[in-house]
């Protein structure tokens, strides 16, 4: 759906507005998940994620949507990933 309207519109940030709406919809299981029983997810992989996630922020050059949202939902979805399995 995204790519199709990223093709009709020809406008490329909706598209990659609406994979990163996809991205955050699909984690809600996992959040759900880990609330109720943290041990199902691994510590060490999510902590890794959010490394990772943390040095795309410090890598954006260019201050554009198409630049920045990626990094910044990763970033924001690892961390809630932390939260959730460090603090429960």
């Amino acid at each position: 759906l995204a790519i199709l309207l990223w093709i009709y519109l020809g406008e490329s940030n909706i598209g990659i507005a609406l994979s990163l709406l996809t991205i955050i919809i699909g984690m809600w299981p996992t959040w759900v998940s880990t609330l109720k029983n943290p041990a199902n997810e691994d510590k060490r992989g999510w902590t890794i994620f959010f490394i990772s996630s943390f040095l795309a922020m410090l890598a954006i050059t260019n201050k554009t949507f198409a630049d920045i949202a990626p990094p910044l939902v990763f970033f924001t979805l690892d961390l809630s990933m932390l939260y959730l399995l460090y603090n429960k």
